[in-house]
């Protein structure tokens, strides 16, 4: 017992652990990062001081304090807005297009540059030819006899 006892501490724990929610409210500043400015519509609404971008962060502040979800003030601000209003499209659809093709453009160079410095890569040289020494056993030695014969 003594050697499952530090296996079981962490489940006796959360017998005897306070009871919290599994989903806690969404922070209001997450929810702001979700928001382009609805002044322009070029920078993120967190990043943005103009009247309106303010009137918008009041706006979902209230709403998280209020207990609405991250998906309810979504879907409350596209419907207002539209899907420009997202500071990060949905990947559904033409926008998949917009994620996927950095990754096919990468994968694309990648295989072309490979494929061209294996095809532009220079032969190594053939092995070159090698005369037997004198001691080798192959002819050598009846060159140098013959050598020898012809002084004489």
């Amino acid at each position: 017992m003594r050697f499952h006892l530090p296996l079981l501490a962490p489940l006796l724990l959360l017998l005897v652990a306070p009871d919290t929610p599994r989903c806690a409210a969404p922070d209001a500043d997450e929810v702001i990062d979700l928001f382009m400015a609805p002044c322009c519509f070029r920078g993120t609404l967190k990043d943005h001081h103009s009247s309106e971008a303010n009137e918008m962060k009041a706006e979902i502040r209230d709403m998280v304090s209020g207990g609405r979800t991250q998906d309810e003030i979504r879907t409350e601000f596209v419907a207002r807005y539209g899907e420009q209003i997202l500071a990060e499209p949905p990947q559904e659809g033409i926008n998949r297009l917009a994620f996927a093709a950095p990754v096919a453009a990468i994968l694309a160079g990648g295989i072309a540059v490979f494929t061209v410095l294996r095809r532009n890569r220079t032969p190594s040289p053939p092995p070159r030819e090698t005369r037997p020494s004198p001691g080798d056993g192959e002819g050598g030695d009846d060159e140098l006899e013959k050598l020898i014969r012809e002084e004489d």
